[in-house]
């Protein structure tokens, strides 16, 4: 699921229900609000993105495509993963 860009929310002050605060220098975390519910939220502003073709690739660790990679990505998926 992604935010689609062109919803429009149905709720006025929505932006409201959800404060962010940084904490501990550059992480940022989203405050609790009473009473907020999605039931509330009235129409939702997210849309169904299928990724089901990107995961089979990483899964066959597919390479991507060359054509649609930019020159300073990582060629292979193992290239954009960092352990903790």
């Amino acid at each position: 699921m992604l935010l689609n860009g062109g919803a429009v929310a149905t709720v006025d002050g929505l932006n409201t229900w959800f404060p962010v605060e940084r904490v501990e220098g550059d992480r940022i975390v989203v405050r609790d609000v009473p009473g907020r519910h999605i039931s509330r939220l009235g129409a939702s502003l997210m849309t169904r993105v299928p990724v089901d073709q990107a995961v089979e690739r990483i899964f066959a660790r597919t390479n991507m495509d060359p054509a649609n990679r930019h020159p300073a990505e990582p060629v292979a998926f193992e290239g954009w993963h960092h352990p903790q």
